[in-house]
C-alpha cells in the first residue's frame, strides 16, 4: 500500500490529504467538545489539533496511514475529518476511522459518502484485503451507520482504549472484506440515493 497526496472527490464532499495548510479550518471545524465524546483524542483544543495536523501530515510518507480533511464540495468549508490507520503492510489491511463530522452535516449523506470513498481507494486502488472499523460500544448512531453500508462485526475489545477523559472505551469491531466490496458499493448507492 502507497499512500499519496490524491484527492477523493465525491458529489457533496472531496477528501484531502491533511496538510498544515487545513490547520485553521480544521480547529473552526472541531471545535464543539460534543463531537470528542466517543473518540480517544479531543480535537476542539486548537494547540491540540495543531500537533494533531503536525502528526499526521508525515504519516504518508512512513507508510502509516492517511489523515483526510472533509472538505463540503457546495460552500468549500472544512466540515470534518477521517482516515487510514493501523496500516498493516504485509496482510494488506487497515482501518478507517478518527472519523467525525461538524453537527450540521450529520445525518446529511456526508458520511455516507466519505465511506464510500474511502472504502473504493482502499479496495481499488490500495488493493487492501481487510478493512476494519473500531467503534465506541456506547455510539449507537456510529454502531448503526457502519451496519447500514453492510460491514460485519466481528465482536468487542473489552477496555480496548484509553479515552482523553481518562475513561476506558470498549470497542465493537467491524470489517468489510475484499470479495464483499461490491455488494457494499450497491448498498452505499442505494442509501445515497436515499440523500438525492
Amino acid at each position: 500500500m502507497e499512500f499519496n497526496s490524491a484527492l477523493l472527490v465525491g458529489g457533496l464532499v472531496t477528501l484531502e490529504p491533511i496538510n498544515t495548510q487545513h490547520l485553521e479550518g480544521l480547529q473552526l471545524a472541531a471545535s464543539a467538545p460534543k463531537l470528542w465524546r466517543y473518540i480517544p483524542f479531543a480535537l476542539n483544543d486548537p494547540s491540540i489539533m495543531e500537533l494533531y495536523v503536525g502528526h499526521v501530515s508525515s504519516l504518508p510518507e512512513k507508510g502509516e496511514g492517511q489523515a483526510y480533511a472533509i472538505r463540503h464540495n457546495e460552500t468549500g468549508r472544512v466540515i470534518g475529518g477521517s482516515g487510514y490507520w493501523h496500516i498493516d503492510h504485509q496482510n494488506n489491511k487497515l482501518e478507517i476511522g478518527g472519523s467525525w463530522l461538524m453537527e450540521d452535516f450529520q445525518r446529511s449523506g456526508v458520511n455516507t459518502e466519505v465511506k464510500c470513498l474511502l472504502l473504493k481507494n482502499a479496495f481499488e486502488v490500495l488493493d487492501c484485503n481487510r478493512v476494519g472499523f473500531s467503534i465506541d460500544t456506547r455510539n449507537e448512531k456510529s454502531l448503526r451507520a457502519i451496519e447500514r453500508i453492510g460491514a460485519t462485526q466481528e465482536g468487542v475489545l473489552r477496555c480496548d482504549m484509553a479515552m482523553h477523559d481518562g475513561t476506558l472505551r470498549d470497542s465493537a469491531i467491524y470489517s468489510i472484506v475484499k470479495r464483499e466490496w461490491p455488494a457494499v458499493q450497491e448498498q452505499i448507492k442505494a442509501l445515497q440515493a436515499a440523500y438525492v
